[in-house]
C-alpha cells in the first residue's frame, strides 16, 4: 500500500494491529515492512480456497459454526479504540444521502417507498450497537477453506464494534447474492446460536441500512460488483417489509 493512500492505509494498520487478537480465526501477520513510499504488510499462506456461499453447498455449515467462534473470541471486543457500526452508520447513511440527482437511479420499488426506507435507516443505528468486533465484509472469499477443514477469515480492514448478530447478518447478505432466497437466508442464519438475540425490528432496520449504503454507491460510484450486491440487500428489504412477520 502507499504511504499516500490516506484512508486506505488506515484501513490496512487497523488490520495491522487488529492481528494478534485473531489467533485460529485468521492467517497470521508475519511482518510489517516500512519505505519512505510503501507499506506491506506480510502474511503466512495458508493453501485452501474460497467457500461456496450457493443453495446447496456442503460449505455452510462450516460457516455457520466460524460465525459461532468469531463471537466467542471477540466478544467483548478486543480493540477498544474500533469505530462502532452505529457511528459509521449515523455519519454515513445511504437513503438519506441520495439527492435529487441520485434518486432517478433507484429502483421503482425504492423510489416509491423511500419515507420508509429512510424511517428505518434512522433506527438502524441505535438497533445494531455491542460490544461483539465485528468484521463486516463476510464475502466468500473472506471466509477461506483451509486444507485441514478449518475456515479462516481474511481481510480485516473494517471491524467496527457491534451487536454479536451482525456478521450473521452480513453473511446472510452474502447467501441472498448466491441465491438463496431471503427468507431460506433467514432459516441458515438461525443456525447460528446467536442469530437469536436479533430482534425482528433490528434485523429490518440492518438490512435497510445496508440496501441503503450500497444503492448509494451504485448512484454515485459505479462498479461491476455493485449492482449485484444492492438487488441482494434490497431482495431482503422487501422481504422484510411485505412480509414482516417472518424471520
Amino acid at each position: 500500500m502507499r504511504t499516500d493512500r490516506g484512508p486506505l492505509l488506515r484501513m490496512q494498520r487497523t488490520e495491522a494491529a487488529l492481528n494478534p487478537h485473531l489467533t485460529d480465526i485468521a492467517p497470521r501477520l508475519l511482518r510489517q515492512i516500512h519505505t519512505a513510499d510503501w507499506h506491506f504488510l506480510v502474511f503466512e499462506y495458508v493453501k485452501g480456497r474460497p467457500t461456496d456461499l450457493g443453495v446447496g453447498s456442503t460449505d455452510l455449515e462450516r460457516v455457520a459454526d466460524t460465525l459461532t467462534i468469531l463471537y466467542e473470541q471477540l466478544t467483548p471486543a478486543p480493540v477498544a479504540r474500533t469505530l462502532p457500526l452505529a457511528e459509521r452508520w449515523s455519519a454515513a447513511p445511504g437513503w438519506a444521502a441520495l439527492t435529487d440527482v441520485h434518486r432517478p437511479k433507484l429502483s421503482r420499488w425504492a423510489a416509491a417507498n423511500l419515507p420508509t426506507l429512510l424511517a428505518w435507516e434512522h433506527r438502524a443505528p441505535g438497533l445494531v450497537s455491542g460490544d461483539t468486533l465485528a468484521h463486516t465484509d463476510l464475502s466468500s472469499s473472506n471466509f477461506h477453506l483451509t486444507a485441514d477443514g478449518r475456515i479462516l477469515v481474511l481481510d480485516w480492514a473494517w471491524p467496527a464494534s457491534a451487536a454479536p448478530w451482525v456478521d450473521t447478518a452480513f453473511t446472510a447478505l452474502r447467501l441472498i447474492g448466491a441465491g438463496h432466497h431471503p427468507a431460506d437466508a433467514e432459516y441458515w442464519a438461525a443456525s447460528v446460536p446467536v442469530w437469536s438475540k436479533a430482534t425482528p425490528d433490528a434485523v429490518t432496520a440492518f438490512a435497510v441500512a445496508v440496501a441503503g449504503v450500497r444503492a448509494l454507491r451504485c448512484a454515485t460510484h459505479p462498479a461491476p460488483h455493485l449492482p449485484g450486491l444492492a438487488s441482494a440487500a434490497e431482495r431482503w428489504v422487501r422481504q422484510r417489509l411485505e412480509a414482516p412477520r417472518l424471520r
